[in-house]
């Protein structure tokens, strides 16, 4: 039976069971640090808030090349996760449990960047929501700071209507990403087959997005008081192609 679920109890329910064995956390940093070094070169980084870091891949990455870092999350779980993935990397990054909306109630310094990756921007589901999200980080954010998001490109995922996301198999685990499109929103599942002792055992966990397209992104943005906005089709800033790139990767200061 499919479970839709809040952001807390979704990311709860995977945290500490098969997150990081899913998306490969340890192999992704020889892949993805000279990316972000040459971010942190390029804009002067020294601090740094990881906004929705799940169990931590890229606030480790980010303390690995010598930034301090601050993680939040909505999940205690984790968050949790967060912190036995930096001390088992040997690094220190803070944790505070948060929304987007109301993250600069809690946080109280401020940073040369805020990141927020990983396609984590769509489980916020309405244009006021996404406003008072931008509008938090502009103000934890130095007088010359930069926000970088990373989502996936909804103006082609919407075009194509794409249902499988990724098959991928790890040890005893299949794990098969997909959507279902319901009206204006998507639903994100993830269905884990787990191979034990001859059988097949399976279970479904699902989370309601919002796929928010860069017109969508950039006017926000505008609105809640930032800059120069660009666009990229990754981390890499290489440029954005509306219905090639995978990614949308939006930089504002």
């Amino acid at each position: 039976m499919k479970n839709n679920q809040s952001p807390e109890q979704f990311y709860d329910s995977l945290a500490d069971k098969y997150y990081d064995e899913m998306t490969g956390l340890e192999g992704r940093f020889a892949k993805e640090s000279p990316i972000f070094q040459s971010l942190i070169k390029k804009y002067n980084l020294t601090t740094a808030l990881d906004a929705g870091c799940g169990t931590g891949f890229h606030s480790i990455l980010l303390a690995q090349l010598g930034l301090h870092v601050t993680a939040t999350d909505i999940s205690a779980q984790m968050l949790r996760q967060a912190k036995q993935n930096a001390e088992h990397m040997s690094v220190q990054v803070d944790t505070i449990q948060t929304s987007f909306q109301g993250m600069n109630e809690f946080v109280h310094n401020k940073f040369d960047a805020v990141f927020c990756l990983g396609n984590t921007l769509p489980h916020v589901l309405t244009e006021e929501e996404l406003f008072q999200s931008f509008e938090s980080f502009r103000k934890i954010l130095k007088s010359d700071g930069r926000v970088f998001l990373q989502l996936l490109n909804y103006d082609r995922i919407l075009k194509f209507r794409e249902r499988i996301l990724s098959v991928k198999e790890v040890n005893d685990k299949i794990f098969v990403r997909f959507y279902d499109y319901e009206g204006e929103s998507i639903v994100f599942n993830i269905l884990t087959i787990h191979k034990s002792g001859g059988r097949m055992e399976h279970s479904l966990n699902s989370i309601r997005l919002f796929p928010w397209r860069s017109s969508d992104i950039v006017r926000t943005l505008k609105d809640a008081g930032y800059g120069t906005v660009l666009l990229f089709g990754n981390m890499a800033l290489d440029a954005y192609h509306e219905i090639s790139s995978k990614d949308l990767v939006v930089l504002a200061r």
